[in-house]
């Protein structure tokens, strides 16, 4: 049986994909402007397509 990846990542993952610091990755997922993330019971989680998304957006 294959694998699926996660949908959603968390900030310390996030963190660790762009090679950024924690306390920068949360200064990120909380900008009104950084769509990828959102609030689920509380917890920020990173929508691992719309990250992938907003990186290539970025690159233009």
């Amino acid at each position: 049986m294959e694998q699926q990846e996660k949908m959603c990542i968390s900030i310390q993952e996030m963190a660790q994909l762009l090679g950024i610091g924690i306390t920068s990755a949360y200064k990120l997922a909380n900008d009104k402007q950084f769509y990828p993330a959102k609030r689920v019971c509380g917890r920020i989680v990173i929508h691992y397509d719309l990250l992938e998304k907003w990186i290539k957006e970025q690159n233009n």
